[in-house]
C-alpha cells in the first residue's frame, strides 16, 4: 500500500468514526423526546437538525470502493452495514424533523378547519376524544414517516392556512381509514411522535 493509499484509507476510517459519533448523538436525542417538556423538545429539535447535517456530511464522504480496494473482506462488510444504518437513520430523522415542524406549525390550523368543517362526531368518536384530539391524529396521519411523501403538498397547504373546508372534507374522507391504526399506535406508545426505540418496534417496515 502506498503512502497515498494509506492516507485515503485513514480518512475513510475517520469518516466512519465521525458518522458514528453523530449517529449516536441523533439516537440519544430521539430517545429523549418522549420524556421532556415542549420547551426542551424545541431545543432537541434544533440540535437534531445540526447533528443530521453533520451525519449527512460524513456519510456522503464515505466511499465503500476505497475499502473494497484496500481493506479486508470483514472490514468491507462491516462498512457496508454501517453505511446502510447511517442512511436509515438519516431518512428517519429527516422525516421526524419534518413531521414535528409540521405539527408545531399546523395544529392550530387543523383545529380551526376541523371546527369549521363540522365533521360528524360519529365519524371519529371511536378514535378521537374531541376535535382537538382529532386534529392531532389527522396531523400524525399526514406527517407520519411512511405517508409524508404522499401528503407533502397537503401539509404545506394546511400549514399555510390555504386549505378550504371542502378540500379538508375530501381529505378527511380519504384519510379516515387510517384513524383506527393511528389510535391503536397512540394507545400503545401514548404519544404522537414516539421515541426512536419505540418507533422501531412498531414501525419496522418504515426505516
Amino acid at each position: 500500500m502506498t503512502q497515498r493509499d494509506s492516507i485515503v484509507l485513514t480518512n475513510t476510517e475517520n469518516y466512519f468514526k465521525y458518522a458514528h459519533h453523530y449517529r449516536k448523538l441523533i439516537v440519544d436525542n430521539l430517545e429523549k423526546f418522549s420524556s421532556v417538556d415542549d420547551d426542551e423538545k424545541h431545543v432537541l429539535l434544533d440540535e437534531l437538525t445540526i447533528y443530521l447535517k453533520d451525519l449527512i456530511k460524513y456519510t456522503n464522504k464515505i466511499n465503500i470502493t476505497v475499502l473494497e480496494r484496500m481493506a479486508d473482506k470483514e472490514m468491507v462488510e462491516r462498512g457496508i452495514k454501517l453505511l446502510a444504518e447511517y442512511r436509515r437513520i438519516i431518512l428517519y430523522t429527516e422525516k421526524f424533523i419534518t413531521g414535528k415542524k409540521f405539527l408545531d406549525s399546523a395544529i392550530y390550523n387543523l383545529e380551526s378547519i376541523i371546527e369549521r368543517s363540522k365533521i360528524d362526531r360519529v365519524d371519529y368518536y371511536k378514535y378521537a376524544s374531541s376535535e382537538s384530539d382529532l386534529a392531532y391524529k389527522v396531523g400524525y396521519i399526514l406527517a407520519s414517516p411512511k405517508r409524508q411523501a404522499e401528503f407533502t403538498s397537503v401539509m404545506h397547504k394546511i400549514a399555510n392556512g390555504k386549505m378550504s373546508v371542502d378540500e379538508f372534507k375530501k381529505l378527511f374522507n380519504y384519510i379516515r381509514k387510517y384513524l383506527p391504526e393511528v389510535a391503536d399506535k397512540q394507545r400503545k406508545v401514548n404519544e404522537s411522535f414516539i421515541s426512536f426505540s419505540k418507533f422501531k418496534k412498531y414501525n419496522q417496515n418504515d426505516i
